[in-house]
């Protein structure tokens, strides 16, 4: 049986990251709030979901690549979140950047639901996941991410588990940084 993969926000970033999926041969349910993403997760190969809590409800793992904290705090504990669904076990992997307390208060919340929220950042755009040059950074419980690393590698060049829930976050903003001064 194949692995199925959820991803909650398909901008930019989440929708490679979901046609990658595909193309490496996992199930992948996805929602967003926009029709023309689930359009095109459709159009890729994917399932469209009518909410996180029913991407939550169909997947092995789930993936979040939100815009704002607004989004992310209503993904984790709004009204039909991923939370919501109850799913004991269910590993919740946020590839957003934001501030690591935003992150931690979402990782508090999902394990009060029985779920492991893994801190979790890339490092690059769309096309780099579409061409699968990215880097990634995983951090927390990291027995809860190690059975789903191979989600990450079907977007990835390269990913490396970083410790402690909240240092992925803290090398994307050094990452962040060096950009901007070097640029």
């Amino acid at each position: 049986m194949s692995k199925t993969v959820g991803v909650v926000g398909l901008g930019a970033m989440g929708s490679a990251m979901a046609i990658m999926l595909v193309k490496a041969g996992f199930e992948v349910v996805g929602f967003d709030l926009r029709a023309a993403a689930l359009d095109e997760l459709e159009e890729s190969g994917g399932k469209r979901a009518a909410s996180p809590r029913d991407v939550a409800e169909r997947a092995d793992v789930v993936l979040l690549s939100l815009p704002t904290i607004e989004a992310f705090e209503a993904v984790i504990s709004g009204q039909g979140s991923v939370t919501s669904a109850g799913k004991d076990g269910l590993v919740l992997i946020d590839t957003c950047t934001m501030p690591v307390a935003i992150k931690a208060e979402g990782a508090r919340i999902a394990a009060d639901c029985g779920m492991t929220l893994i801190d979790g950042t890339v490092s690059g755009n769309r096309d780099m996941i579409l061409a699968k040059t990215l880097t990634a950074y995983m951090s927390g419980d990291e027995s809860a991410f190690a059975p789903h690393a191979d989600v990450i590698s079907a977007f990835t060049r390269k990913h490396s588990f970083v410790g402690e829930f909240g240092n992925a976050s803290k090398i994307k903003f050094v990452i962040n940084h060096l950009v901007c001064v070097m640029t």
